[in-house]
């Protein structure tokens, strides 16, 4: 990933949270007051109008394909949630064994430094963790490496699973975003930097720096 498709994926990430939330005020918003129109005038406050009579028959079809398009968005992020989950669960017995040598090395032939100086230029260069689909399997295709070996590297050498590791570039993100676009939503930031949702986004940040985003924002604002 190059540094202009690394723009433009931030871009996108950028506008998502804004666009959910956008789509939703304005068809249910449209479908309520044509109803209420429509209630006004069977209660004979306003005039009749076979347009104002018949718009919430054909409004209807067009906030349900909205509604229909917001679930399908919610639940891509409970599966981004789920695989992350997942992803805890199959890493959890590396990550409670990490100061241990592994009994049987997969890196033996491996430059282990230069590898790991590979993985850090190409997360800092590129932004790959900018994708919310970025995953262990990729970044070890990434560097010419096995998942296996990625994930010993990790542990191995910084102590840490890939996760942690991949979420500790989008919290430094977060944190620049969080100073330098104070109008822009926690939601939008959360997206930007590639998490698949504001909970989880959240979480991982009280994590890294012991407070919320938004306190995390408003503690650079009383600083200035």
């Amino acid at each position: 990933m190059n540094p202009s498709n690394s723009n433009l994926l931030y871009n996108k990430n950028f506008f998502k949270g804004e666009k959910r939330i956008l789509f939703f005020l304005i068809s249910w918003g449209s479908y309520f007051i044509v109803s209420y129109n429509t209630m006004f005038y069977f209660l004979g406050i306003l005039p009749y109008s076979t347009p104002l009579l018949y718009s919430a028959v054909f409004i209807f079809p067009i906030d349900l394909f909205f509604l229909l398009f917001n679930l399908l968005q919610k639940y891509e992020t409970l599966e981004g949630e789920r695989n992350e989950i997942l992803h805890r669960i199959l890493t959890l017995n590396i990550d409670s064994n990490q100061n241990k040598r592994y009994l049987k090395s997969k890196l033996n032939s491996i430059n282990t430094e230069e590898t790991l100086a590979n993985l850090e230029f190409w997360m800092r260069e590129s932004k790959p963790y900018l994708d919310e689909k970025l995953d262990l399997e990729i970044a070890s295709m990434a560097i010419g490496l096995t998942v296996q070996q990625t994930s010993e590297l990790l542990n191995s050498k910084l102590g840490v699973s890939f996760r942690s590791y991949l979420n500790s570039f989008r919290i430094t993100e977060a944190k620049k975003i969080l100073k330098e676009n104070p109008e822009t939503s926690i939601l939008s930031v959360a997206y930007t930097t590639g998490f698949g949702s504001k909970t989880a986004f959240n979480v991982e940040f009280k994590k890294s720096t012991g407070m919320s985003p938004l306190q995390y924002r408003q503690l650079g604002e009383t600083n200035n």
